[in-house]
């Protein structure tokens, strides 16, 4: 399992997590206004930012909503919280770009703790949920035994996941983990909930390679 260049990885990450962050802060904003206005909004204010569970719960209901008529806050919809937002980017570029700077030192993981993540010095590298190891994804890669018709972009290296959602890429918040563990959690299971899951795909792996391992002894056998 190569990995990606290190500057390039960690720089997708950060730039994921601070639209991520920056929709949740927008939102959030737009909640706390008497009248669904976003203006102005402070440096410090982002710095400081830390959402309540009831300001996290209305932000998913507003990606849940089944269409953008749905009413949000303020007597308001989900399409008018969107466009807010929407125009509120369009008029702030420079303070937008001073909210990624203040994200990238306070709200997302370092590029110290993104090197500790990915390093193999402490041994291997394992997806964290399905415990398989670099080498044991190389070989049945290698083997022919993977058939997701997405290698070419997804499963050759690993990814990064956040283990509790609403935290973000936070440090101590980010998993090293396969692209199968990845795309089957999701945002929908907790780390607890999900790690019968992982094993349980590690044990089909781990089967996978077994098993091609005794056809090809059995084949050798017959040939001597």
């Amino acid at each position: 399992m190569p990995t990606h260049p290190l500057y390039t990885r960690f720089s997708a990450i950060r730039k994921r997590s601070f639209a991520r962050h920056l929709d949740l802060f927008l939102t959030t904003i737009y909640l706390r206004s008497v009248d669904g206005r976003l203006q102005h909004i402070r440096q410090d204010e982002y710095r400081c930012f830390h959402p309540a569970a009831e300001e996290r719960a209305a932000y998913l209901r507003s990606h849940q909503a089944r269409s953008l008529g749905e009413p949000f806050a303020h007597g308001q919809t989900v399409q008018c919280l969107e466009i807010a937002i929407r125009q509120w980017r369009a008029e702030n570029p420079a303070l937008e770009a001073e909210l990624q700077s203040i994200h990238n030192q306070h709200h997302c993981l370092s590029a110290e703790e993104f090197s500790q993540l990915v390093s193999s010095q402490t041994g291997e590298l394992a997806c964290e949920y399905c415990e398989l190891t670099e080498s044991d994804f190389r070989e049945l890669i290698e083997r022919g035994l993977v058939r997701t018709k997405r290698l070419s972009t997804r499963g050759s290296t690993f990814e990064f996941d956040c283990r509790d959602p609403e935290q973000g890429y936070t440090g101590n918040n980010v998993a090293l983990c396969c692209y199968w563990c990845n795309n089957a959690k999701t945002d929908e299971y907790s780390v607890k909930e999900f790690k019968p899951v992982a094993l349980a795909l590690a044990a089909v792996w781990r089967q996978r390679l077994s098993t091609q391992a005794s056809v090809h002894n059995n084949d050798q056998g017959q040939n001597v």
